[in-house]
């Protein structure tokens, strides 16, 4: 076998943008909008450990106090070597089970169930959201806004890691682990091209708006 598929439906408070968001910080990949979709519908195309996936995140109904969703993914790994396909599909159901880890499976309700008003609200809230980001400058200034307020960035890995801040002055770096070094960034301007260059593993192969739209997303 060297396809595989799977889906989830669940019910969050949150609204669309703000679970869309949540998928691409975890996949790393952003998610756009299908104007074709008869429903609000965000499609996105990762590549994962070496496979294609292609995901559909559709905002299904609009309860009083809960919003339902339907995350849709397959994949496809018939380019690799067979010795891996094994591998990927073991590993696939693994990644959507922790892709999806923060929700509860449940049934999709009656299409009557559904509160036109308020999906219509939403909808228009979840495509206008980011309307002030409208070019890189937009997206770094928003970063920087939020560390200001207490946002970082971090990463960790078994020797240690390195958490990125805003210390009431200066934007800081401060390695743990392994390594205990630290550094203090003269301006806004050098701690963007420090930013920029922490997260390029994770970016490469996008442009640049797209990649500081994914930068953005790894902001805790």
């Amino acid at each position: 076998m060297t396809t595989w598929q799977d889906q989830i439906h669940f019910g969050d408070r949150r609204p669309p943008h703000e679970i869309k968001a949540k998928f691409e910080r975890d996949l790393v990949a952003l998610f756009r909008p299908d104007p074709e979709a008869s429903k609000l519908t965000f499609r996105a195309s990762p590549e994962v450990t070496g496979v294609a996936y292609n995901f559909e995140l559709r905002f299904e109904a609009a309860l009083p106090t809960i919003n339902c969703y339907t995350l849709h993914v397959d994949a496809d790994w018939s380019a690799t070597a067979a010795k891996y396909h094994d591998y990927y599909q073991k590993t696939s159901v693994s990644w959507f089970k922790h892709w999806t880890r923060d929700f509860k499976p449940a049934k999709l309700p009656h299409p009557a169930a559904n509160v036109p008003e308020r999906y219509k609200m939403l909808v228009g809230q979840s495509l206008s959201a980011e309307s002030n980001l409208v070019d890189v400058e937009a997206i770094q200034q928003t970063i920087l806004a939020a560390m200001r307020k207490g946002a970082t960035f971090s990463t960790a890995h078994k020797e240690g890691g390195t958490r990125l801040s805003f210390t009431g002055s200066h934007f800081f770096r401060a390695d743990y682990g392994e390594s205990e070094e630290t550094e203090t960034f003269a301006g806004e301007a050098t701690f963007l091209a420090y930013l920029r260059k922490f997260n390029q593993w994770k970016t490469s192969g996008a442009s640049e708006y797209d990649a500081w739209k994914l930068i953005l997303r790894q902001m805790n």
